[in-house]
């Protein structure tokens, strides 16, 4: 069963595109995972993404920027 470990490094980097309505993939703590972001963007294989959770076995992910963004 999955459980989903929350720690203070919650990066990923993307392997796989992500699109708006469909899972890319990434490489999460060592490990290939299936992901998906709620935001209407497309995060491309290389960005990093914060990983905000877990729907089974996906991981929910937003781009960094977004939280880069949220100090201003």
């Amino acid at each position: 069963m999955f459980t989903f470990q929350k720690s203070s490094d919650q990066r990923a980097t993307v392997e796989e595109t992500i699109r708006p309505n469909h899972s890319g993939r990434v490489r999460f703590q060592g490990s290939w995972w299936f992901a998906r972001c709620q935001a209407d963007v497309t995060i491309e294989p290389g960005e990093e993404v914060k990983v905000i959770g877990h729907q089974g076995i996906t991981l929910l992910v937003e781009p960094m920027l977004a939280f880069a963004n949220q100090g201003r």
